[in-house]
Order: C-alpha cells, then sequence, then structure tokens
C-alpha cells in the first residue's frame, strides 16, 4: 500500500478557480433561465446566483473582521459584475496576510 499523498493545493489558488468555473456558468444563464428551479425546492437560479453573491460577501467581510452587512431588503444584484466582483472581494480578504 502507498503512503504517497498528493500534494497539499492551495486554498486561495483552489477557491479562485471554484469561483472561475461558477462565474462562467453564472455567465452561461440565459434570461428566460432565470425563475428555473434548482434541486433546492424553495430555490430558483436567481435565488441560488443571489446566495452565492451574498454569501460571498458575508464571508469577505468576516474574514476582515468587518461587521456583517444587514438585509436592505432590495433583491441583491445577480449580474455578472456583481458575481465577479464578491467574490474578487472574497479572494482579496483570504489573501491578507494572517488572514484565517
Amino acid at each position: 500500500m502507498s503512503t504517497h499523498q498528493p500534494p497539499a493545493e492551495d486554498p486561495i489558488a483552489s477557491s479562485g478557480r471554484a469561483a472561475a468555473a461558477v462565474g462562467e456558468l453564472r455567465a452561461g444563464v440565459a434570461a428566460e433561465q432565470w425563475p428555473a428551479s434548482t434541486p433546492g425546492t424553495e430555490w430558483d437560479v436567481r435565488h441560488l446566483v443571489d446566495h452565492l453573491i451574498a454569501g460571498s460577501r458575508q464571508f469577505a467581510a468576516l474574514v476582515q473582521g468587518q461587521p456583517l452587512s444587514k438585509p436592505s431588503g432590495q433583491p441583491p444584484a445577480h449580474g455578472r459584475a456583481a458575481y465577479r466582483a464578491s467574490a474578487a472581494s472574497l479572494r482579496a480578504a483570504f489573501a491578507i496576510p494572517g488572514a484565517p
């Protein structure tokens, strides 16, 4: 039995690749697909993407020791730019020296 294990992957690089892959999926969503159902019975595609964007923003705030934002009551932007910005803010937060 071999005890060889692959080298540990850099979590920042790994999350960057994951964010890029999800960004490509998000970019491929056509206008008529936003209300489509997802495996999560309570969410449609729009809610799922909005959840990913909000989650990235909240995790970035937590990593940087900032207070969590309160829901504004307005629907979040689910556009390409909103997703890219949220993913970039999360990557930047984790890249700060000493970040958890």
